[in-house]
C-alpha cells in the first residue's frame, strides 16, 4: 500500500499539472490547450490573410524573396554588385590603402544599416600583401533571397559620399 501510495502521489502530482485550469476557462491535457496559439483572447497566426501586419511579413513581399526577373531589373539600378547566378545575393568589393579607411567604409556601412533596419548578410575584410580589400554580401536569410531592402542598402552603399 505504501508503494501505490508512493507512486500515485507522484502520479496525483503529474496529473495535477497536466489538468490545471487555465483563465480562459479550458484545461491542459497532455501539454495542449484549446488556448494554444491564443494570447489574451487574440488567435495569432502567421500568413493569415485577416491577420496580416507587417510583423507578419516585414519584407511585404509575402514571405517570398523577389523572383529572378524582379532581382535583374532592380539588378539594374545597382549594375557595380554582382548579382548571383540563381539571384539570390548582391556582392561587391572594395579595395582601400589601408586597414583604418575600410575600417571608417564599414562604419558607414553599419550607420546606413541601423537606419534602413536591414543588415548585409556578412561583410568580410581580407589583407593580402598589403592590398586591402572590402567586401559586402547582401541577402535576406528570412526570405531565402532578395528583397527590396537588399536592394535599397545597395544603393544607400552606392551613394556614400565616403570611399575607402
Amino acid at each position: 500500500m505504501r508503494a501505490a501510495g508512493g507512486a500515485g502521489a507522484a502520479g496525483a502530482a503529474g496529473a495535477g499539472r497536466a489538468g490545471r485550469r487555465l483563465s480562459g476557462g479550458g484545461t491542459t491535457e497532455g501539454g495542449g490547450s484549446e488556448l494554444a496559439g491564443r494570447r489574451k483572447g487574440v488567435q495569432i497566426t502567421v500568413g493569415d490573410s485577416q491577420t496580416y501586419s507587417k510583423k507578419c511579413d516585414p519584407y511585404e513581399q509575402g514571405g517570398k524573396p523577389l523572383t529572378k526577373e524582379d532581382a535583374t531589373k532592380l539588378w539594374n539600378t545597382v549594375p557595380e554588385w554582382k548579382l548571383s547566378d540563381c539571384s539570390t545575393f548582391l556582392e561587391r568589393s572594395w579595395d582601400s590603402k589601408s586597414f583604418q579607411s575600410s575600417i571608417d567604409f564599414l562604419q558607414h556601412i553599419s550607420t546606413a544599416s541601423l537606419n534602413q533596419g536591414h543588415g548585409p548578410k556578412s561583410v568580410k575584410y581580407e589583407n593580402m600583401k598589403g592590398m586591402h580589400k572590402t567586401t559586402v554580401v547582401l541577402h535576406t536569410p528570412r526570405l531565402g533571397g532578395l528583397s527590396y531592402a537588399d536592394f535599397l542598402l545597395a544603393l544607400k552603399i552606392d551613394l556614400m559620399p565616403f570611399r575607402p
